[in-house]
């Protein structure tokens, strides 16, 4: 598995922040750059070409919006009869009705969304995804999510064809949640979340078919998939039919020699330790348990950067950059993610290089759309693909949405911020660390302090204790045993106190001997000796019994 670390900045700046100061230098640059943004022409999506199919669509998604702005409720208007009479003044269900409710009260928490809405780009079906994305933002946050949805909302070149609903509803939540993670809305539209886990096996159906159905944590699915599929693509190339059913057969019978799996993450490299999250491919991005897990198999890392290669295969890091970059089909409204799409030269291989600025992720479907010259595509630097049709009447700019796609210029005062933040975050981390270590190494020095203080108290006392012990007080005693005393000490005895029955037991009958390493008198010595039992390497000889 590798980790493709991307510096990649969002186009709203969420994180470039620059502290504005009141001096009338940069406010007289404000209001120059302010009038020259004024001067200049709106950029304009692909729904917004002056054409007589786009004009009508323009004029419904207008009528809508009204529609929508005209039936807003009260908020203390009840839900069963506004939606029983709009829904009769419309002539559409209960359902319609209420997607035009809610997408007028959402206009109404949120007015600045409506100068983007009026330029009648917008479907109601974009709109009523917005409305379910803000149902739960409080308001103390609702004008922060206000504004990156404002952003989102404007297109960055001319002519950009619309996100898909999955690209724009996936935004939508990525914002709401990186400002007030508890309003997240449900992934995908789900109304209950999924409970957990699940594995179900239906062979009760009619026929010779059944159905097996298995939820996973979409980490694990993207996993599971890649999987299959490598073992289908080594089955092939090797000779075989294989089918995906095929390959999981398969996979549950072992059979699966020489294929190999690479699943690709990435992961911000601006991004602090805390804040990291990591992007899969064929999963979008992961929660940050889950990252923590993923980066702890990962086998390889690499910085990912443009680059090219001799011969038409692109090589393994370039598939991983384009598909990072493009996050899907890059053809308009499509939403097939990167893992399930293939490498497209832009402008066709001739004998060269292959280069990921000449890269697009495209569906087999699209694919073969622009090899049938149906339609045409042309890259920009910046990885935004123009689209036009083969008789020319329709054009489209489409923009890349994966981790780490939104690359682009900034300013010295963003770049200074950006570098002050990095800078910060360092020192704090080394501050932290050396006030760590400090508080760590004081432990040890007060820990062993009162090791030491213990340590010369039990040596204290048993010297007191043996000091005066019958065996010491015996004949036998010898004064040249002392200094063996001192190793047997540290080898640890027994405290058997002032009983002389246990010190004769322990002692009495024994005489040191250094020079005798005899195993069987060793382990009877340790019989007696639990201390010794426990660290019998300490004693440099042995004890064997008195002859007589």
């Amino acid at each position: 598995m590798a980790i493709d670390h991307g510096a990649f900045d969002d186009d709203d700046d969420e994180h470039d922040t620059v502290d504005e100061h009141n001096t009338d230098g940069e406010h007289d640059d404000k209001d120059h750059r302010r009038n020259r943004e004024e001067r200049a022409p709106r950029k304009r999506w692909a729904t917004e070409r002056d054409e007589p199919a786009t004009n009508l669509a323009r004029a419904r998604n207008l009528n809508e919006l009204d529609l929508a702005i005209a039936v807003a409720p009260e908020g203390d208007a009840d839900v069963a009869s506004h939606a029983a009479s709009v829904a009769t003044r419309i002539g559409a269900g209960r359902g319609r009705a209420m997607e035009y409710c809610d997408v007028g009260i959402m206009l109404r928490r949120m007015p600045k969304l409506l100068g983007p809405c009026r330029s009648g780009a917008w479907p109601l079906w974009h709109l009523t995804k917005i409305a379910d994305a803000i149902v739960a933002v409080s308001e103390e946050h609702l004008s922060d999510v206000e504004d990156k949805f404002l952003e989102y909302l404007t297109p960055r070149r001319d002519f950009q064809a619309l996100p898909g609903i999955r690209v724009f509803t996936r935004e939508l939540r990525r914002i709401v949640e990186a400002i007030e993670p508890v309003s997240t809305p449900p992934d995908e539209g789900d109304a209950q979340p999924i409970p957990g886990e699940s594995y179900t096996v239906d062979n009760e159906y009619p026929g010779e078919y059944g159905e097996l159905r298995a939820i996973l944590r979409k980490d694990r699915l993207a996993e599971f998939d890649a999987t299959v599929r490598a073992i289908r693509e080594s089955k092939i190339k090797d000779g075989h039919e294989c089918s995906l059913a095929d390959a999981l057969m398969s996979m549950c019978r072992g059979d699966f020699a020489g294929a190999t799996v690479t699943l690709n993450v990435y992961a911000d490299g601006n991004a602090g330790e805390n804040d990291l999250r990591l992007w899969l491919d064929g999963a979008g991005w992961l929660p940050k348990y889950v990252t923590r897990q993923w980066l702890e198999r990962a086998d390889n890392a690499r910085l990912s950067a443009n680059s090219c290669t001799g011969g038409y295969v692109p090589t393994d890091a370039q598939k991983a950059r384009v598909r990072a970059r493009d996050g899907g089909c890059r053809f308009p409204g499509c939403e097939v993610p990167a893992h399930r799409c293939q490498l497209d030269h832009v402008i066709n291989f001739g004998p060269g290089e292959t280069a990921t600025w000449n890269l697009q992720c495209l569906c087999q479907h699209h694919h073969n759309m622009k090899t049938s010259r149906h339609w045409h595509a042309e890259m920009n630097p910046d990885g935004t693909v123009i689209w036009a049709d083969h008789a020319g009447e329709v054009c489209a700019t489409t923009v890349p949405h994966g981790p780490i796609a939104h690359n682009k210029r900034q300013s010295f005062d963003q770049r200074s911020t950006r570098l002050t933040r990095t800078i910060r975050a360092a020192n704090h981390a080394k501050i932290r660390a050396a006030a760590e270590a400090a508080a760590d190494r004081a432990a040890n020095i007060a820990g062993e302090t009162q090791s030491d203080e213990a340590d010369a108290a039990r040596e204290a006392h048993l010297d007191d204790l043996w000091a005066n012990s019958p065996a010491k007080k015996s004949e036998e005693w010898s004064d040249d045993w002392d200094d063996e005393w001192d190793e047997w000490k540290a080898a640890g005895y027994p405290d058997l106190g002032d009983d002389p029955d246990a010190w004769d037991e322990w002692a009495g009958p024994w005489d040191y001997e250094p020079e005798n390493n005899d195993p069987e008198a060793m382990a009877r010595l340790c019989e007696i000796d639990p201390a010794l039992r426990m660290n019998p390497g300490n004693v440099r000889g042995s004890k064997v019994p008195k002859e007589g």
